[in-house]
């Protein structure tokens, strides 16, 4: 007897031979056979995954506010004038007229110096804490950053004539952890050289500096 298809195959027989069918031309073709197309994720475009560096980045740049509203600050002294050899940058956020610890200060925008040393300090935080995010090194020197802006935030929220202990223990942390977070952080970039010299060069003078201002070698 012939085993040829008979000429009426019965249903359950058509559908094995248009399966077998399908089988062998996806086989030749290389695709897998009896599995649904898998579902891949779509790729994030390259500026979702690099928004912690732009923002980081900016926040950081935004620090410039800080030495804009000191020189105005200390232009609205009057009688005295606002000595940059005599007084200290804490003298520009005194809440109050008065002799505070030898000197005499009266910063009628003391207000905008300790709302400008806050927003100093939230963007050093949340920038450091970003910028680790987008390079992931240096842990030790983005997280002495993020403590050195704690400190900044100390200082405009504790006026020097206020609770001055809070006051110098931020200051410390801003000058002091800040500077040496510089340094850190600058010796553990790449590429460019310079960048990473310029941030060691930098937090060196500014450490030298702040040496010289508690010793009071003016």
């Amino acid at each position: 007897m012939s085993s040829s298809i008979p000429a009426h195959p019965s249903p359950g027989s058509a559908r094995l031979l248009i399966e077998t069918d399908v089988g062998t031309a996806m086989k030749r073709h290389g695709k897998p056979t009896g599995s649904a197309p898998s579902l891949r994720k779509r790729p994030r475009s390259p500026g979702l995954r690099e928004w912690p560096l732009y923002a980081g980045s900016l926040l950081w740049l935004l620090s410039i506010q800080f030495f804009m509203v000191e020189a105005t600050v200390a232009a609205s002294w009057r009688n005295p004038s606002y000595s940059w050899s005599d007084n200290a940058i804490s003298d520009l956020g005194a809440t109050s007229c008065g002799t505070f610890d030898g000197r005499y200060m009266c910063s009628p925008l003391s207000w905008l110096m300790n709302g400008s040393l806050i927003a100093q300090g939230l963007c050093m935080s949340i920038g450091a804490v970003l910028l680790y995010r987008s390079f992931h090194r240096s842990r030790a020197g983005y997280s002495m950053m993020a403590v050195a802006g704690v400190g900044a935030v100390l200082v405009g929220a504790f006026p020097l004539n206020t609770v001055f202990w809070l006051h110098i223990v931020g200051q410390d942390m801003a000058f002091l952890i800040g500077n040496v977070a510089v340094i850190v952080v600058g010796l553990s970039q790449g590429p460019p050289q310079w960048l990473r010299w310029y941030s060691v060069a930098s937090g060196s003078v500014s450490l030298g500096a702040l040496i010289l201002f508690l010793t009071h070698h003016r």
